[in-house]
């Protein structure tokens, strides 16, 4: 009976979103400029947090995690990059996707390592790093995507993010780094 009951309020609660209401987030994982051979692990866990701002109080609403496939693994080739390789996300909850006093954001929480083979160098490999990297949740009913993208840059590596994996939407942009 506790299951049948559970199953009732489950059922419940998906009838009283709005219809078309998203609960869903498609992440894209890639590379870019990695050593060739390198051997890469990144888990990606979303979270959705709501702010609610009426005047005078602000309150902030448990971060609610997503269900879907969060760890990519691939080995790099030769020439440094890796195609972008999405899985999706749900999330338990409607993401507000309205202004007002209502701010929505998704957070990234990452971890990852990339182990390179022997004979070449490359700081911080071998090691796993953590970084949070964070995108607003804006208004209006287009699907919700993001890039994670790693790479190497100089004598670091670099996980940041973007609307999507094209080389122009991480442009001139200010990068997150490694916690």
């Amino acid at each position: 009976m506790r299951n049948g009951l559970a199953a009732l309020v489950g059922l419940g609660f998906l009838s009283a979103l709005p219809a078309g209401a998203a609960t869903g987030l498609k992440v894209e994982c890639a590379a870019r400029d990695l050593p060739g051979g390198a051997h890469v692990w990144i888990e990606v866990v979303p979270e959705y947090g709501q702010t609610v701002m009426p005047p005078g109080t602000r309150e902030v609403a448990a971060a609610q995690a997503a269900k879907g496939e969060s760890v990519w693994r691939f080995d790099v080739p030769a020439g440094g990059n890796v195609t972008p390789i999405a899985h999706e996300f749900s999330f338990p909850v409607d993401i507000a996707r309205t202004g007002g006093d209502r701010l929505g954001s998704i957070h990234l929480k990452a971890r990852f390592r990339v182990d390179v083979p022997s004979g070449k160098d490359l700081p911080g490999a071998g090691e796993i790093q953590e970084a949070t990297l964070a995108m607003p949740v804006p208004a209006g009913s287009a699907p919700l995507t993001r890039c994670v993208r790693l790479r190497a840059v100089g004598e670091r590596l670099m996980l940041e993010t973007a609307a999507d994996c094209q080389d122009t939407s991480f442009g001139k942009r200010i990068h997150s780094h490694p916690q």
